[in-house]
């Protein structure tokens, strides 16, 4: 069919198509806004609604992308305000006081501090993906190093998820009067097992729910508080506010058993969730903008929340009780059973959150560095790609410290992975700002040969793998870089550059087809690291307090349990040997500084700033002659005399081989 313009319309229906209907504006706008409710996370799905209640599907069968509010703050939240603060926050006050524990409460914040701003320093400056803390060890550290850190850290997380079940047992074996523990440690097995369905199926009302569970957890702590105010029974403990409680609550009562560090390795696990919104990288919108937000807002409303359970504690409870009675809180709640019920979904939420990152960090460190045995880690099942082994392998060890312990023996053995995981987050960041300074001076000497080479009319480019666009140094902030002896390394660099320009003139060539800016001045940057970006808290993002809380994390996971702590390393120790063994092509990270060659060098460096003087030099005014004469180096012989004397090849038919070979064998 030809239109009015002469031209014709392509045969639709030749190719089994029929000409598309243009849709107006309103029409098309409609379309985008069913297609939203579609995707919407929180929305009913539009064909649920004509099926019955029985009928729909609760399976989560598609990739879901998370916010600030909705994915960060709820799983931090719902991963750090966990069954410690209900059941051990008195224990903790009638052992440390009143004073010490508001100290406790302090470290447990800074060292989390220190930890996420950490974190949050290499998700700023270098590229984020899935895999959260596993990811960011092995773009900086390397995958030797993630991968040894990453298999303890699981470790951490599946006794940490025996944690809650066990304090979720206790709970409710108070609740109906029973002493033995085995019937706690029954119910913690069970309702791991429950946990252990609910992974494999990634039902979808969980996650639907989770703002429903924070709602919660926090009319629990609302009615904590107010009951502190308005309850007082005297016979079970509970005073009400006075001087005299608080003044008896203020001195520590410490023993044998419970000293200090024990008392803060119990309480330390309530910051072992800091992290949760880091490990849900891959399914957020933004992480760069989320992760920052997210985990500051919760450690914030958390510590407000800490200091009120301590200090209601400590101001309306005797010091015995306060020892004897784990669930005190109850107790001085408003209404008992409120309370109980936060403390239920806050350890089921917890162990749930436990039981589904370390299956999935598994499964990521299965497939990255294939090493010989994990290959079954890795497999997955089903349209939620569950990795089903990697899963059962947590849940085993997971039901396997409930029958080790309690509350009180399991803290110090999650305290000890995970502060071992928190100082390699710390070491990464000092190391990366470190390697941004190289970079830094590197892009500086290349700068400088690049515009002497332009001054002798020689257009040369190279590739440097840092921003262009970085200021004076890798914190953001102005302070004074180099010295002595990095200068005259960098003077060393740029005159063997010149040499080897000189001997290899292809360099210059080559340099000179390199991809250049638009103002073929400088070429195209790889932005491996960049700077630290400018906010409201990059001021607290500095090298040296990450260097300080690596060596703060060490000395207290020797102080909560030195024997665990040397496991722990042991254990480290030995990954990382076997994985250098068994998959020494692994990559190595981006970072360029190592504190261990930095410490070698020390001495050497100490030594050039001392003699930094000036040296008398003697010259000669003549350049010494130099003898020299030709040796040949192999021996002539007569054969193939007749041959110039170079390498000579012959290319050879077939058929003259054959004939070749053929008279050969007649001649016999």
């Amino acid at each position: 069919m030809k239109n009015s313009d002469g031209s014709q319309d392509a045969n639709w229906s030749k190719f089994g198509l029929t000409k598309s209907r243009t849709t107006t504006k309103s029409e098309s706008e409609e379309y985008k806004e069913e297609d939203a409710k579609e995707n919407e996370l929180f929305n009913r799905d539009p064909e649920n609604k004509k099926k019955p209640w029985w009928k729909t599907n609760f399976l989560l069968t598609e990739s879901v992308q998370f916010g600030t509010w909705d994915g960060v703050f709820t799983s931090c939240m719902i991963n750090i305000f966990g069954v410690v603060i209900f059941l051990r926050t008195g224990w903790m006050v009638g052992f440390a006081g009143l004073g010490l524990s508001v100290l406790i409460i302090i470290l447990t914040m800074i060292i989390a501090l220190i930890a996420i701003l950490s974190a949050i320093g290499l998700c700023e400056r270098c590229k984020i993906e899935s895999g959260g803390v596993y990811f960011l060890l092995s773009h900086v550290l390397g995958s030797r190093v993630a991968t040894s850190v990453g298999f303890l850290y699981c470790f951490g997380q599946a006794v940490a998820s025996s944690l809650y079940a066990s304090g979720f047992g206790e709970s409710i074996s108070s609740l109906l009067g029973y002493t033995n523990p085995w019937i706690a440690k029954g119910i913690g097995v069970g309702i791991l097992i429950i946990l252990l369905g609910v992974n494999l199926t990634g039902v979808k009302w969980v996650i639907r729910l989770q703002l429903l569970l924070l709602l919660i957890l926090f009319i629990a702590v609302l009615d904590f508080l107010v009951g502190s105010f308005v309850k007082r029974t005297p016979s079970l403990g509970v005073v009400g506010y006075s001087i005299e409680t608080f003044r008896n609550n203020t001195h520590a009562r410490f023993t044998h058993e419970n000293t200090f560090f024990s008392v803060f390795g119990v309480f330390f696990p309530t910051a072992t969730g800091v992290c949760a919104g880091i490990n849900m990288s891959g399914d957020l919108r933004n992480p760069k903008k989320s992760i920052p937000l997210g985990t500051l807002s919760a450690i914030g409303v958390s510590f407000v929340l800490y200091m009120c359970f301590a200090i209601a504690l400590g101001g309306t409870c005797t010091p015995e009780i306060l020892q004897k009675d784990n669930m005190i809180t109850a107790k001085v709640a408003f209404l008992g059973p409120l309370l109980l019920f936060g403390l239920y979904v806050s350890s089921l939420s917890a162990a749930l959150g436990g039981i589904t990152t370390a299956p999935r960090l598994l499964k990521v460190i299965a497939e990255t560095t294939k090493l010989p045995g994990t290959a079954f880690l890795g497999r997955h099942f089903g349209k939620n790609k569950v990795p089903v082994f990697s899963l059962l392998i947590i849940v085993s060890i997971t039901i396997s410290f409930i029958f080790i312990g309690n509350i009180n023996i399991l803290g110090p053995i999650v305290t000890t992975p995970f502060l071992m995981t928190y100082a390699t987050l710390s070491y990464a960041y000092f190391v990366l700002a470190k390697s941004f300074d190289i970079r830094k001076r590197r892009e500086d000497l290349f700068k400088a040969i690049n515009h002497s080479k332009q001054s002798k009319g020689v257009k040369v480019s190279h590739q440097i793998g840092v921003d262009t666009k970085s200021g004076s140094n890798s914190d953001g902030f102005t302070h004074s870089t180099g010295s002595n002896l990095e200068n005259s390394s960098l003077d060393k660099e740029y005159s063997s550059c010149e040499e080897l320009d000189r001997l290899f003139p292809e360099r210059i060539s080559y340099g000179a087809t390199a991809e250049t800016n638009s103002d073929n001045s400088f070429p195209k940057i790889n932005k491996e690291i960049i700077k630290q970006p400018r906010s409201f808290y990059s001021i607290f993002i500095n090298r040296w307090i990450s260097l300080f809380g690596t060596f703060m994390f060490i000395l207290l996971m020797f102080g909560v349990e030195w024997t665990y702590s040397l496991i722990g390393i042991g254990i480290w120790f030995l990954l990382y040997i076997y994985i250098g063994y068994v998959t020494p092509g692994l990559f190595p990270g981006v970072a360029e500084f190592s504190i261990l060659s930095c410490i070698s060098h020390l001495p050497s460096a100490i030594r050039s700033r001392n003699s930094n003087q000036e040296r008398e030099m003697l010259i000669s005014k003549k350049i010494p002659e130099i003898v020299t004469e030709p040796i040949c180096v192999t021996d002539e012989s007569l054969d193939y005399i007749d041959r110039g004397k170079y390498h000579q090849a012959q290319k050879m038919d077939k058929d003259r081989v054959i004939d070749a070979l053929a008279g050969v064998g007649n001649n016999k």
